[in-house]
């Protein structure tokens, strides 16, 4: 193979497996109530409704349903995983449930509908 075109959570084990380089970072434009902003940082979220007061920290995800995009994925799955891990918790065992969607609408979604 002489070019391949990742996302950035595969890049990543690539680049630590075989030691492979990247060429080219996307940097993506977001336009925001008339604005246009560069993006070159990603990041992802980790959500609740604001009535839900039990949920104000990581570490109150043990015992609720979560959901994630998917397990690969960087900005819906792989960074609030680390971040659940960094407060020693586990994100298969320490949930109720995890649920993966395949789409990070319908994680919004169940949320603001109650699904999770």
């Amino acid at each position: 193979v002489d070019f391949i075109y990742v996302n950035p959570s595969a890049f990543a084990c690539i680049e630590a497996e075989h030691g492979s380089t990247s060429l080219v970072s996307q940097i993506s434009l977001r336009k925001v109530s008339g604005q246009q902003y560069q993006l070159t940082k990603f990041g992802g979220v980790i959500m609740a409704l604001a009535n839900n007061t039990s949920v104000q920290n990581v570490t109150d995800l043990r015992g609720k349903s979560v959901a994630a995009a998917s397990i690969s994925g960087l900005g819906s799955g792989q960074m609030q995983f680390r971040k659940m891990i960094g407060k020693g918790m586990s994100y298969i065992n320490d949930p109720k449930q995890v649920v993966f969607t395949s789409n990070q609408g319908k994680v919004v979604n169940g949320v603001l509908y109650g699904e999770f």
